[in-house]
């Protein structure tokens, strides 16, 4: 080894340095530190070694990891050129390759560099650490995110089972998390955290935190095959890009967790086999059904204006056959099967969704006429009768519990209906304006109702009242339009914008509608 290509380097301190108290590399004839800032190095004549002593230590520390990482760099593009060239003698085959990977032998930089190397229990293992570091640095815990969850967006979107996420979260603190766990913390935090304590970034899709969810859930689907806790978690990605005004992302991810669905036969395990039980479910099977129950609301709530036509659905039911209120007629399990979820919140969350059911009635419609201006609406009388039925039910429902749990979203439907209704009438009109208020005031009513008892939390209520709100502007613009006599008229408009002010601090959707309804004025 020639020594000479090593640098110099003194014994002690340079003068600058030393009278800065600054560290000093101890280079010669100038220290890094006087380089970079173009300082007067000097050393004293005693303090300069030798160079052939110098060439005993030649590196620090710093020198050593530099080196080795070059190392690192230089077998990984080695032994790819020498794998476009054939298997060389000496050389290990792909076949050794895994068989090293398989025994744990493959060295710590591999994965980093052909990240095809990490197994899945690294997968997690690393995984688990980011979720560690992102809620150390917004200062909460996993403990602290999953109890958020229940107490807000749990009571409309019920699809994981405390019990469930109590065992997972042993095994979690334990060191050994269930594979799909970390995902699912990871995406619960995105949906509980307000977009504001996100690291600052430009955009919602440059949320570190977004994007740092959205890349590991594409590495589970892709590396790991379809786990329930894969697709929930995605469901709440998509929740997060819905509300956040990504709505392409969101049907696109909500898509995903429809096909993983389907690959687990979630359907036919729902549809097919509970309802025949007159005794409780068990947990997993509970989960399942509340999961599968979750991908079909969300997936009519995320068609929902501001969306003018509503995309063609990735998940494939009868709206017009199956009722979630007879579940003997629907093939589906009653809320008194349900034993480790709350039969009570399992009866609110069917009643949302007997309301998305007449959304996707409502959804089916708008589809078919999309291209036709000219043609009527297709079941028109078939849909309204559908809606007036389910709004006496509900209102009766609400009478006798003091909930309005499925309500709003009726409401909103029979809006969006009757507003394009009468866009496509020609002719007479009074009567559907005059549904149409109808329908505001008692949309009004409604809301009015809930801040009294309730008042308004952002994060208490389905994003489907985003939608509901922003019907409802459209639609008292458009009674004004045509002078439609309202006395509450000022009033209701008002209420509705605030309702949307209210969420839009934390929902860029809510936002988005305000500037539509400016546009629109």
């Amino acid at each position: 080894m020639d020594i000479s290509s090593f640098p110099s380097i003194a014994r002690q301190t340079c003068s600058e340095c030393k009278a800065s108290k600054k560290r000093c590399d101890k280079l010669i004839p100038m220290c890094s530190r006087c380089s970079r800032l173009a300082l007067n190095c000097s050393y004293t004549e005693g303090d300069i070694l030798d160079r052939i002593e110098a060439g005993q230590e030649p590196r620090d520390a710093k020198f050593d990891e530099i080196f080795r990482r070059l190392d690192a760099i230089e077998a990984h593009v080695f032994s790819q050129n020498q794998s476009a060239a054939g298997i060389q003698d000496g050389q290990q085959s792909p076949e050794e390759t895994l068989t090293e990977e398989a025994n744990g032998n493959v060295h710590s930089h591999a994965w980093s560099l052909t990240p095809e190397h990490l197994r899945t229990e690294s997968r997690e293992d690393i995984l688990r650490g980011i979720v560690l570091r992102v809620l150390t640095d917004n200062s909460t815990t996993v403990e602290a995110v999953i109890n958020r969850y229940y107490e807000h967006t749990h009571h409309w979107l019920p699809i994981i089972p405390r019990e469930k996420a109590e065992r997972e979260l042993q095994k979690f603190n334990e060191l050994h998390p269930q594979l799909g766990f970390s995902l699912l913390i990871m995406a619960l935090h995105l949906i509980v955290t307000p977009y504001s304590q996100h690291p600052q970034s430009r955009i919602v899709s440059e949320s570190p935190w977004y994007r740092t969810c959205k890349y590991h859930f594409a590495q589970y689907v892709t590396l790991t095959g379809p786990l329930l806790d894969t697709i929930q978690a995605g469901m709440l990605i998509a929740l997060f890009e819905h509300t956040q005004g990504l709505t392409q992302e969101a049907l696109l991810t909500l898509g995903i967790c429809a096909r993983l669905a389907y690959v687990m036969n979630l359907e036919d395990n729902v549809a097919g086999e509970y309802y025949q039980r007159a005794d409780k479910i068990s947990l997993e099977e509970e989960e399942m059904v509340l999961t599968w129950w979750g991908l079909i609301l969300l997936e009519r709530y995320f068609n929902m204006p501001p969306i003018e036509v509503p995309h063609q659905p990735a998940i494939h039911q009868k709206p017009f056959q199956l009722s979630f209120l007879e579940p003997g007629l629907a093939n589906y399990p009653s809320a008194t099967s349900f034993s480790y979820t709350d039969p009570e919140l399992v009866k609110k969350f069917m009643l949302e969704l007997e309301a998305s059911r007449i959304v996707a009635q409502v959804q089916v419609s708008l589809r078919a006429s999309r291209r036709d201006n000219s043609v009527s609406l297709g079941g028109t009388e078939l849909i309204m009768s559908n809606i007036n039925e389910l709004l006496d039910k509900l209102g009766a429902h609400q009478e006798g519990t003091g909930h309005w749990d499925g309500m709003a979203v009726t409401l909103g439907a029979a809006l969006q209906f009757q507003y394009v209704c009468y866009q496509k009438t020609e002719g007479e009109t009074s009567e559907l304006l005059a549904s149409i208020r109808s329908i505001i005031e008692q949309f009004n009513s409604l809301i009015t109702q809930r801040r009294i008892i309730n008042g308004f939390s952002e994060i208490d209520v389905p994003p489907s009242w985003i939608s509901v709100s922003y019907l409802a502007v459209r639609a008292c613009q458009l009674l004004a339009t045509n002078g439609i006599p309202n006395a509450m008229e000022d009033l209701e408009m008002d209420q509705f914008m605030g309702l949307l002010e209210v969420f839009a601090p934390r929902y860029k959707l809510a936002e988005q509608c305000l500037h539509l309804i400016q546009s629109y004025n």
